[in-house]
């Protein structure tokens, strides 16, 4: 399986329209399962180093209506603390791809993945905007932790990479039975 990503380029007609492009083609051997987010989550560590990245990075993670993976979007680059996010330029992007539906990810590069204020009005916000076509949205953190935030609203959880061969994941429940 090759993972794709896209961005938005002018075309070479007399309009300057606007056209969705592969800029590169990542080797990736796993699956990537719509239904079990951690499988993204972990895709874009691999394929990306999100948890290495100085600065926010925003991205979208699209899929058809068969939950096949089409590729992935660079939404949008901030500071180490804070990004912008274009929801016509996303969505736009979205619907010439085909995207049916859509996990966001992104990164905090100084802090763990707990979602601030601002990613939990984000992620309410995305919920509404796309309605059926929004998964998830997960926050990736410098220590290989991440977060899943339809998780983290319903049980304050955290899932975190381990560093061992198998590659396993190990969810940690923040409160709750055999909470931390």
């Amino acid at each position: 399986m090759e993972i794709k990503e896209y961005d938005c380029y002018f075309s070479n007609d007399e309009y300057n329209t606007k056209e969705i492009k592969i800029i590169k083609s990542i080797p990736y051997d796993k699956e990537v399962d719509l239904d079990y987010t951690i499988s993204i989550a972990e895709m874009m560590e691999e394929c990306y180093n999100m948890s290495q990245m100085a600065e926010e990075h925003s991205y979208s993670i699209c899929f058809d209506e068969n939950k096949k993976l089409i590729g992935v979007v660079l939404n949008s680059i901030g500071s180490e603390g804070n990004i912008h996010l274009d929801l016509n330029t996303i969505s736009n992007r979205l619907v010439v791809l085909n995207c049916k539906y859509v996990v966001f990810i992104h990164n905090h590069p100084l802090y763990p993945p707990e979602p601030s204020k601002q990613d939990l009005t984000n992620y309410d916000f995305l919920k509404m905007y796309y309605k059926q076509h929004f998964v998830d949205s997960l926050i990736v953190g410098y220590d290989k932790e991440f977060c899943s935030i339809n998780i983290f609203k319903d049980f304050d959880g955290l899932w975190r990479f381990d560093n061992k061969e198998e590659q396993e994941v190990e969810y940690i429940l923040k409160k709750g039975n055999g909470g931390n």
